[in-house]
């Protein structure tokens, strides 16, 4: 067979042939995939992922028992898709472009729509053509764009491209181990979305007086004005891990799941681990990130809701995110989904899992000097818990502000019986002189926009063995955590960095 004869055969194979039901799919995962190559753990995503490999099949069953013709019935899937797929970018599009405004409203959304497909349903079914150029085109289309993003695939290198830190990793690369210092043990203890004192007092009134005695009885400086650099819990982790701010990424973007994944990476490929590396340490996770070379020991399974990057691209699921919650209060039904249950178990399983070995290292004995970091989530909404760590039953979502808050309390007093049992067993125990730190990774995460710059108040708190705090001021911010522990016990002499907060938009 010539050239010209096999070139004839693919065409006609796809002017008859509804490949783009299959290539169309593939092209969105091909697509996600050269944005977000390892950064993505498969097993929480597989079953979101043949959601949207069936649905094509699934529509155009449904279509053709309507159209009752398999070519017009698969065109006319194939405008479903592109609204199936590509509806929440269509709404962040229109959401940017003017906010507020009633055509990036589901009220308008959803019924223009409806229209839209039901009139094209007519038309198609009407129609007398072959739709065979329609055919080749897509065909044609859609295999360019899966060839184009392949390439893109193998000629990039993501591991860097993702860091939104410092990709040299200037100051562990450069850095040297101090050859007569005492080396304490370090611990680095976050309580999620932990607010200030001040702010509980404000805001929730609430006084806190029990902690801060407790803390000061122990010989703790507390940070009274503190806040953290971000607002949300990857880029502030990110920040004080790089013991720097993110040079690559840009505080003004709305974050969604597909901005997250980055701010995970820069925690993974940090430097601070590699700094307590060449000081001789051995290094404990017991948080929600894993870091390179150190696993987290408590796995947060989807806590980061990482298939939220594929649901986004199913209309149905995209719905229910965002509105799921006002329907079902519409159509008067009780209870969470069970999306949003076992979320919450993950997040309260997760929360036992990391107390319990954080405990346990505490008590048990190294030959080497320690670097431990947990991270509770806790008093981070939402959660079963009560005051006294009892499971409660779980209320609809969202609860209004006023709920929220009367919830938050019972986590806050929670967390401060946790904070006193972690801080009594870890000075019980020691061998060696010790640090202790205590942060918010950021405040309580306020509904009102009014109120956006009280999300960075945070619990800060800080116990050194030596009683050295002449470092620590009343205004510090989370970023400059490592730089003065560097500083304090490892005679360095990195500056530190202005005390600036980035209100990060999430959504």
């Amino acid at each position: 067979m010539n050239a010209s004869r096999l070139i004839q055969n693919l065409r006609e194979y796809l002017e008859q042939i509804p490949l783009f039901l299959l290539t169309l799919p593939l092209f969105l995962l091909v697509h996600i995939e050269g944005d977000y190559r390892h950064l993505i753990t498969y097993r929480f995503v597989y079953k979101v992922i043949l959601e949207l490999i069936v649905a094509p099949f699934f529509i155009w069953g449904i279509a053709y028992l309507a159209i009752r013709n398999y070519r017009k019935s698969a065109l006319w899937t194939l405008l479903f898709l592109l609204i199936f797929y590509f509806f929440c970018d269509l709404k962040d599009w229109l959401h940017e472009l003017s906010p507020g405004y009633f055509f990036e409203k589901y009220s308008f959304l959803l019924p223009a729509i409806s229209v839209i497909l039901a009139y094209a349903s007519i038309e198609v079914k009407r129609s007398r053509a072959t739709f065979k150029k329609w055919y080749l085109f897509i065909n044609i289309l859609l295999i360019i764009f899966i060839v184009t993003d392949c390439l893109r695939i193998i000629s990039d290198s993501p591991l860097t491209k993702n860091d939104l830190g410092d990709r040299k990793k200037s100051v562990s690369f450069n850095y040297s181990a101090c050859t007569d210092c005492i080396r304490p043990d370090i611990y680095y203890i976050i309580f999620d979305a932990y607010t200030s004192s001040k702010t509980l007092q404000t805001e929730f009134n609430y006084n806190n007086q029990a902690l801060e005695s407790f803390l000061q009885e122990k010989q703790f400086f507390t940070v009274q004005n503190s806040k953290s650099n971000y607002n949300l819990t990857p880029f502030s982790i990110a920040s004080c891990f790089n013991l720097n701010y993110l040079q690559h990424f840009d505080p003004r973007k709305k974050i969604h799941i597909k901005e997250y994944l980055p701010g995970l990476h820069s925690v993974f490929a940090s430097e601070l681990t590699r700094i307590f590396e060449k000081e001789g340490y051995e290094i404990k996770n017991h948080s929600v990130f894993d870091i390179k070379k150190y696993p987290t020991t408590d796995s947060p399974n989807n806590m980061w809701s990482i298939d939220l990057i594929y649901k986004r691209h199913n209309i149905f699921r995209k719905i229910n995110t965002d509105i799921g919650w006002l329907i079902k209060k519409h159509l008067k039904i009780k209870g969470v989904t069970g999306n949003d249950i076992e979320y919450i178990e993950q997040k309260d399983l997760h929360y036992l899992k990391s107390l319990k070995s954080l405990m346990h290292t505490a008590v048990t004995p190294s030959p080497k000097p320690r670097f431990v970091y947990g991270h509770l989530v806790l008093p981070h909404l939402p959660s079963a818990f009560d005051s006294l760590g009892n499971k409660v039953p779980l209320s609809v979502e969202p609860l209004n502000e006023e709920e929220n808050r009367e919830k938050y309390i019972q986590l806050v007093n929670l967390s401060n019986k946790t904070i006193k049992n972690i801080i009594d067993s870890i000075l019980l125990n020691a061998k060696r002189p010790v640090v202790i730190i205590i942060q918010g990774d950021h405040g309580y995460l306020f509904r009102d926009t009014s109120k956006k710059e009280l999300e960075f108040a945070n619990l800060n708190t800080m116990y050194f063995s030596t009683q050295n705090y002449s470092m620590l001021h009343d205004s510090l911010s989370n970023v400059n955590t490592f730089r003065i522990i560097l500083n304090t016990f490892f005679k360095k002499k990195y500056p530190l960095l202005k005390d600036t907060s980035y209100f990060l938009h999430h959504k």
